[in-house]
């Protein structure tokens, strides 16, 4: 039977951006290369010299662009992550999709996204497919509508059975609160050893008259970290740990998170960041789930993907999937979000 497929394509101004700077690139190298064979003598190539580098460049990346060009198709029965000439199709049944991103800087700050994955893995395969030029955006849609299709693909009588599990109370969650908060408090501590100790190192270097303008600026940005970042990093951890939940459980049509009892039904959204994301700096994911209902927002902190056991932190997700199997597309899982 012919299912409805729905296509989803990198973003335009990402892949004109990362035209022209791979062009720009591509066009110093060769006037580059044309000085080199000025030098030398090898050859005089007008293709090479600038302005015309530049141009040439331009086209070279144009050319590649096209080659590396990727989209990926979803429909109820299958993935299919396509490039010119070939395709890759993964049974939706067969496997767990998920996001993952390379970053420069992590979800505390400005995040710097550089490259965006779709990451797929079952008991036998685990593979990461890179969406070129797609941002973190973008790549969570196509997992949530996955999600959704598979929701609606889960028989009729797997939800009922879930649903009676529930009125059961099996449907519980532990969050190991006191666990987390040591192992952050440990990391915080071990971040403000490093940051006194490489600030006296440029205090000393400046004190023995060997300073440079460069170690004037490592100080001061030292100076900042230590004396301005770090203690609003400990503030917003002191407040973190006050929305961070014992328990998380859904029963009948209830989901409680904490203390707070919401109807699945009066959720708008509820978002979660993917298991999957990783930061490539010292100051790793925060993991929230935010939830909209009946008008309020609320946040709730589970540690960070150091302090966080991972599998704990999958069997809040399956949990959530099971609350919301119903009603799947108010369940986002995305690959990561600012505070």
């Amino acid at each position: 039977m012919e299912t409805d497929k729905k296509k989803f394509y990198p973003g335009p101004i990402i892949t004109a951006a990362v035209w022209a700077v791979r062009g720009i690139l591509i066009g110093a190298l060769l006037n580059i290369l044309y000085e080199f064979f000025v030098i030398f003598r090898f050859m005089d190539v007008i293709y090479l010299q600038w302005p015309l580098s530049i141009i040439t460049g331009l086209a070279v990346s144009a050319v590649v662009t096209f080659v590396l060009f990727t989209y990926v198709v979803v429909d109820s029965e299958a993935v299919e992550i396509r490039k010119i000439g070939r395709k890759k199709i993964l049974n939706i049944s067969d496997f767990d999709f998920h996001t993952y991103s390379l970053t420069k800087e992590n979800s505390e700050m400005k995040a710097l996204i550089i490259k965006v994955f779709l990451y797929v893995k079952n008991d036998e395969v685990n593979k990461a497919f890179r969406l070129r030029c797609f941002s973190q955006k973008s790549a969570d849609k196509i997992v949530n509508e996955i999600n959704i299709l598979k929701a609606e693909a889960t028989e009729f009588e797997q939800k009922a059975r879930i649903q009676k599990e529930s009125f059961m109370g099996e449907k519980f969650v532990s969050v190991p609160k006191q666990l987390i908060k040591k192992a952050e408090k440990k990391r915080i501590i071990l971040i403000i050893e490093i940051y006194t100790v490489l600030l006296a190192f440029f205090l000393f270097t400046i004190y023995t008259d060997n300073g440079t303008m460069r170690a004037y600026l490592a100080l001061a940005v030292m100076g900042f970290m230590l004396f301005i970042w770090i203690p609003h990093y400990i503030f917003k951890f002191r407040k973190n740990t006050k929305r961070c939940p014992e328990e998380i459980y859904f029963f009948d049509n209830h989901l409680i998170v904490g203390e707070e009892n919401f109807n699945i039904d009066e959720i708008e959204t509820l978002l979660i960041i993917s298991a999957e994301c990783r930061s490539s700096s010292i100051f790793p994911v925060q993991r929230y789930i935010k939830i909209k209902s009946v008008g309020s927002k609320y946040i709730f902190w589970l540690g960070t993907e150091s302090s966080m056991n991972d599998n704990d932190y999958q069997k809040i997700i399956r949990l959530l999937k099971e609350a919301f199997i119903n009603s799947p597309d108010k369940l986002k899982i995305i690959g990561t979000f600012l505070n």
